[in-house]
């Protein structure tokens, strides 16, 4: 029994078995996470860093709490708890987890244990109330998968790493203690530098802003990226020296998983990467650099073209399409905006036979980029001009999608459509999709 300010934990056989299983326990009674310390520096275990998160599986069937203990750096500790969300207790555990954002710890020893209080930091915590709130929807619906609990523990030792669930490459401690060592680098900058510093710093983050709030939040795509790559070069090791097994292994898998769609965009982005991976710090024959034709053709215009944009001269569109084609990037010199953003508009009104006021209305309503022009106002808000507009706007632009995807062009003009103001508006059509 260990026993800390008069509470007592009351080590059971399940606790054990989950010691030995998960590398740590729940005690209910408590509310604390037990992680096995025995055979351990018991001293270490005060100042070991912590990292901890909730995550679920992909298919919703089960939610667990990982942890990273780290008394040593280069060999952390890592365990994991599997939450039954059948059991009230269960349940109540991560409500508070994931509104107070604590989470109790027992570090267990043969001697004595150490108990810590781990406050998760606001990118875990919101990760976490993500999960938990996915998977307790799931249940709820019956939304999730069918498989049992024990099933679904399977499905994490199958599936889940804990070490690149967790990863990370900084501590806190470490980033408080890299802005104490450029502080004084930082304050000896020229103000020059610094107002440059900071203007580079602000535009990168209205970018990663602007990709957080229409994508999903930048860190899940650089997390993705990163599970890629692994993947890449996990393939690459496996099948080194085996150049034919890795094609036919990547031929296997693209042709039976993707799309004709999907495969076209993947040969197009191969082709990007292709350009640009000639940018990365290596050794290459200036033999091998002739040889391949596309390289020379990169050497000979980006600098120019780079020093053109950078020399406060401008950049035309000549220069910015010159720039694209470099790379194979489509460009062509019709107005509008990019034709996949009107592939809704198209539906609306070839599939669904709407007006092109209704579909303008609700290309407005849905579109807040399109609505900010308006100085956020929708269709009902404009005047017979506006409307006029932004109608026109959006009929030549499904126009342009239609023509460029190779699919039958809209309805002409309906006479309804016709008058400048958009006459009696009918109500937008309601669509129900199951």
């Amino acid at each position: 029994m260990l026993k800390r300010r008069g509470t007592a934990i009351r080590l059971t056989s399940q606790h054990d078995a989950n010691l030995q299983r998960f590398g740590c326990a729940l005690d209910t009674k408590t509310g604390t996470i037990i992680i096995d310390w025995r055979s351990r520096n018991l001293a270490a275990a005060s100042r070991a860093e912590i990292v901890a998160c909730v995550g679920r599986l992909d298919d919703n069937s089960i939610v667990f709490l990982a942890l990273e203990v780290s008394a040593i750096r280069p060999i952390p500790d890592y365990c994991y708890y599997p939450f039954d969300l059948e059991k009230p207790i269960h349940r109540e555990y991560l409500e508070r987890l994931t509104k107070s954002g604590e989470i109790k710890i027992c570090l267990l020893s043969d001697e004595d244990s150490v108990y810590r209080v781990h406050k998760l930091p606001p990118y875990f915590l919101s990760r976490s109330a993500d999960a938990y709130q996915s998977v307790l929807c799931a249940k709820r619906t019956s939304a999730g998968s069918e498989r049992g609990h024990e099933q679904a523990i399977e499905g994490i030792e199958r599936w889940v790493r804990i070490p690149q669930f967790l990863e990370h490459l900084l501590f806190e401690s470490d980033v408080r203690e890299i802005l104490v060592q450029i502080k004084e680098t930082a304050d000896s900058a020229t103000q020059e530098d610094k107002e440059l510093a900071k203007r580079i710093a602000t535009e990168a983050n209205d970018v990663l802003q602007r990709y957080s709030a229409t994508v999903g939040g930048y860190g899940t795509f650089f997390k993705s990226f990163r599970s890629a790559s692994l993947a890449v070069d996990d393939c690459v090791r496996l099948f080194f020296n085996d150049e034919k097994g890795l094609l036919q292994f990547w031929t296997d898998v693209l042709g039976g998983t993707c799309s004709q769609t999907e495969l076209k965009n993947i040969r197009r982005l191969v082709k990007v990467l292709g350009r640009l991976a000639i940018f990365l710090p290596r050794e290459q024959s200036k033999q091998n650099l002739v040889a391949n034709n596309e390289l020379p053709k990169i050497h000979s215009e980006l600098p120019g073209l780079i020093e053109q944009m950078t020399s406060g001269k401008g950049v035309s569109l000549n220069l910015v399409a010159k720039l694209l084609r470099i790379f194979e990037v489509p460009v062509t010199s019709a107005p509008g905006r990019p034709p996949s953003d009107y592939s809704r508009e198209y539906d609306n009104r070839v599939l669904f036979k709407k007006s092109w006021s209704e579909v303008t209305r609700q290309a407005l309503d849905e579109n807040p980029e399109l609505r900010a022009e308006y100085d956020g106002r929708g269709w009902d808000a404009l005047d017979s001009l506006e409307r006029e507009k932004v109608r026109n706007r959006v009929r030549q632009g499904v126009t342009t999608y239609a023509k460029r995807m190779g699919k039958p062009l809209p309805p002409p003009r309906e006479e309804a459509d016709s008058s400048s103001d958009g006459g009696e508006e009918k109500p937008p059509i309601s669509l129900q999709v199951k």
